[in-house]
């Protein structure tokens, strides 16, 4: 039986890790590189895991998060990411994840989430209209 998540059977054993659990509610945040809005809905091309990356490759070790997408909680996270990878994005949106985004798991000691998106629906169209750009020179970003 095919998976559920993006790359269906695709994934390493113990991947998504069974510690990843639904993000019901959570707000988190995520760097975009691309237009935010695309045929008048938030811009897929935002959400490709590194996995994807042309001329990148991982170890076999790294597979399993490779395939995620990538997440901070906090605004100082999101910042910390970008004065280290400037070419990452310069862009950051908070979006209310839900149960139809995927499973997620804490992934890093500095607010970092490794979200395993599911092939239906997109993930998208799982967030819908539950997302808003954020402006990092603010000293307080809007709710």
């Amino acid at each position: 039986m095919e998976s559920k998540y993006r790359y269906g059977d695709d994934y390493p054993k113990q991947c998504p890790p069974s510690t990843a659990n639904c993000p019901i509610g959570g707000v988190l945040f995520r760097v975009c590189k691309n237009e935010l809005v695309k045929n008048g809905k938030l811009n897929s091309d935002n959400f490709i895991p590194a996995w994807e990356t042309p001329r990148r490759n991982f170890p076999p070790v790294q597979e399993c998060s490779a395939k995620a997408l990538s997440f901070f909680d906090t605004v100082k996270g999101v910042k910390d990411l970008l004065r280290k990878h400037p070419k990452i994005g310069n862009t950051v949106i908070k979006i209310e994840l839900n149960r139809y985004c995927g499973v997620i798991e804490k992934t890093g000691d500095k607010g970092h989430y490794s979200l395993w998106d599911l092939k239906e629906p997109c993930i998208v169209d799982a967030i819908e209209g539950n997302w808003k750009e954020v402006y990092l020179d603010e000293q307080v970003v809007s709710q």
